[in-house]
């Protein structure tokens, strides 16, 4: 009597299977855009891969530079400051990509300054317009809504 080599088509995967679908995931994901560790393992759980083979996966992908909290959170600031974002929106989405910006090394003296801040805000300020009855209000919260701190929206509109 003959063996069957593969397993029945609606049977379990294995580990190993879960496991190569998962660094495959992991490698469209990453050739995307840089990821967190966090995000990565929450896309690979709503992918429905099975815990045990999530951290694994991610553990995988951090231990050979793949996923680089560090990395990734120098590069969305940077990109973020380029696109004139405030601190505190910057700080907002980091942490909806589960960054622990108390745990990030030279948080935040190594990635913002007070001095640049307000040329971020005025710069930002410069390619505003509207036609509001209030120009200076709507500057204001026009500021505030792209992650400026109030006192840097003040700042600016004063200057």
């Amino acid at each position: 009597m003959k063996q069957q080599s593969q397993a029945a088509p609606d049977s379990p995967k294995s580990f190993d299977e879960q496991l190569q679908e998962a660094r495959k995931c992991t490698e469209r994901l990453i050739n995307y855009r840089d990821r967190s560790a966090a995000e990565l393992m929450q896309r690979l759980q709503r992918k429905g891969f099975e815990q045990t083979v999530v951290a694994h996966e991610v553990d995988s992908a951090i231990a050979i530079g793949l996923v680089d909290d560090e990395r990734f959170t120098r590069l969305f600031i940077q990109g973020k400051k380029n696109r004139n974002w405030g601190q505190r929106r910057i700080e907002s989405e980091l942490r909806r990509f589960g960054i622990e910006l108390r745990l990030c090394d030279g948080y935040p003296e190594r990635f913002f300054t007070e001095e640049d801040e307000l040329k971020r805000a005025s710069e930002c300020l410069n390619r505003f317009h509207t036609n509001a009855k209030d120009p200076w209000a709507a500057s204001y919260r026009y500021l505030v809504s792209k992650g400026y701190e109030a006192q840097v929206a003040q700042r600016v509109l004063r200057s």
